[in-house]
């Protein structure tokens, strides 16, 4: 008689422990990360050696050529599309399409992106103007 209480006990026991978590199983949950068309922070900018592998422009346009024409009108190569002056990119619209420059117009402020970011402002790769 006192095996079967035993016997019992240590299966209700074991029955127990099983609920309270010795018998759960932890899976991990992928997740993942979406920049929303901002910098990944964990995407480093500096590579071996201090080597700078990408520029961030806070301001999210990135201006990657100029097509400048005075009779036809020139073309600005923003964020990988093309655009004349007086049309929108984003939130804002391109002003003024330069040799060296675009100034676009965002709400209250003008930024200007620079093809060459070293020619202007010791680096900066806008600069607003107030």
């Amino acid at each position: 008689m006192r095996i079967k209480y035993r016997l019992l006990f240590a299966c209700l026991l074991l029955l127990a422990l099983a609920f309270v978590g010795g018998g759960r199983k932890v899976s991990a949950v992928e997740a993942q990360y979406d920049a929303l068309e901002k910098r990944d922070p964990f995407v480093p900018l500096i590579g071996r050696g201090g080597v700078l592998l990408h520029v961030f422009d806070p301001s999210g346009y990135q201006i990657e050529g100029i097509i400048y024409d005075q009779i036809d009108g020139s073309l600005a190569l923003i964020n990988g599309e093309f655009y004349r002056e007086g049309e929108k990119v984003k939130e804002a619209v391109v002003k003024k399409i330069h040799t060296d420059r675009v100034i676009i117009a965002e709400t209250n402020d003008e930024i200007t992106l620079w093809l060459n970011p070293d020619t202007q402002n010791g680096g900066n790769s806008n600069a607003k103007k107030i």
